[in-house]
């Protein structure tokens, strides 16, 4: 059973979907649970055609709300009795509820997936709060050992229970071919410029989507023909379009909202620019990566443990838009150099990201969670950020 309380689309609820479908092609029970929001009508949709079951939560409020979803949660676990429950999660301090829940109907084992470093500034209550909770975990997850050092320095979280297991995408998906400028025309892109674009929720300022503007008008000085593709949707969106107009780029920066087929929006792109200041393990580089697109990113999360700049992407420092801006440039003059980084990006995900060893190091963690040493064959639970 996966749980979620996403509230629109983005890695984690794309890790979600892929950990569904791949546990349920090895033969094992999935079920999920989730809101009914319609930005992530798109998760619930892609797991009603793999075949896994889903159910809907109502969204409601306040100590009564809480006392009602804790029943439904209790009753759906036992629905699937012994469950491994997964809790994959972007902040630890918001699923009482759903490990409340977890406890009353008796699970086999709670794991728990960190996708993203601890939220600046802690509390000592939000500290005492984790340390607390992490005792009903069995084991902890991080998507990168960045991720891993940074909440067992800020949240000390026992490192007995912690393990890395990488993010990982699913290549065959993401193969480069394509008709760029149909996907062009498509996403609304003018001219036949070089494009340099991102995929990002536009909800946190950690993305760094502000920064990619200041490096657009950089880049756009040197190079006029350039356009520039942000995919993606958010509560930051008017401010960041308010931003361009402010730089005199509005008519070079195209907001293509969120996209269902990011492997399309990313055959419209030539350079792809993740300018995030806090990751774990970012799916959109991923998917650049396997898309063949060459990147351009800052050392964030999964990135510097993955990546060697100047090899398979152009790795400059965070919050720095004229470090982007030049490693564009060079990227963009250079197509020798395009074709290698797209080359070797590609070959780091066919060759070290392979989704069936992560699938097996999950159920290693499973199996561990659960106290067994043979194959995971009870229903597994996922559960989501908060709750």
């Amino acid at each position: 059973m996966i749980y979620t309380n996403a509230w629109m689309m983005g890695g984690m609820e794309q890790h979600v979907l892929e950990q569904a479908r791949t546990l349920q092609r090895a033969g094992l029970r999935i079920a999920v649970i989730c809101f009914g929001a319609q930005a992530i009508a798109p998760l619930r949709e892609g797991l009603t055609q793999a075949s896994v079951p889903v159910h809907v939560l109502r969204d409601s409020s306040g100590l009564a709300g809480r006392v009602r979803r804790l029943v439904e949660l209790v009753h759906i676990f036992r629905r699937y009795r012994d469950c491994v429950v997964h809790l994959s999660e972007g902040w630890p301090a918001s699923d009482g509820v759903v490990l409340l829940a977890a406890r009353l109907a008796n699970v086999a084992g709670i794991v728990r997936t960190e996708h993203q470093p601890p939220v600046l500034p802690l509390t000592r209550s939000q500290r005492l709060t984790v340390r607390l909770k992490d005792r009903l975990v069995a084991k902890l997850v991080y998507v990168s050992s960045q991720t891993r050092t940074d909440h067992e320095h800020l949240l000390s979280r026992d490192p007995k229970k912690g393990i890395v297991i990488r993010n990982v995408v699913d290549p065959s998906r993401f193969r480069r071919p394509g008709d760029s400028a149909a996907a062009r025309r498509a996403l609304g892109v003018p001219g036949d410029g070089t494009v340099i674009g991102v995929v990002s929720r536009l909800a946190e300022a950690r993305k760094g989507i502000h920064h990619f503007l200041d490096m657009a008008g950089d880049v756009a000085a040197s190079i006029p023909e350039a356009r520039f593709l942000i995919v993606g949707d958010g509560p930051l969106r008017s401010a960041l379009e308010q931003q361009a107009e402010r730089l005199g780029i509005r008519n070079l920066v195209t907001f293509a909202g969120e996209q269902e087929d990011v492997p399309r929006a990313l055959r419209a792109m030539d350079i792809f620019v993740l300018p995030s200041l806090q990751e774990g393990g970012p799916y959109t580089l991923l998917e650049a990566l396997a898309a063949g697109v060459p990147v351009v990113t800052t050392p964030v999360g999964l990135a510097p443990e993955l990546l060697a700049d100047g090899e398979t992407a152009l790795v400059v420092p965070p919050a720095d838009p004229g470090a982007l801006a030049r490693a564009v440039i060079r990227l963009a003059s250079d197509s020798d150099l395009r074709s290698s980084v797209a080359s070797a990006g590609r070959g780091l995900v066919l060759t070290q990201l392979s989704p069936a060893a992560a699938m097996n190091e999950y159920l290693d963690a499973f199996r561990s969670a659960a106290g067994r040493h043979r194959e995971v064959r009870a229903p597994l639970a996922a559960a989501g950020p908060h709750g």
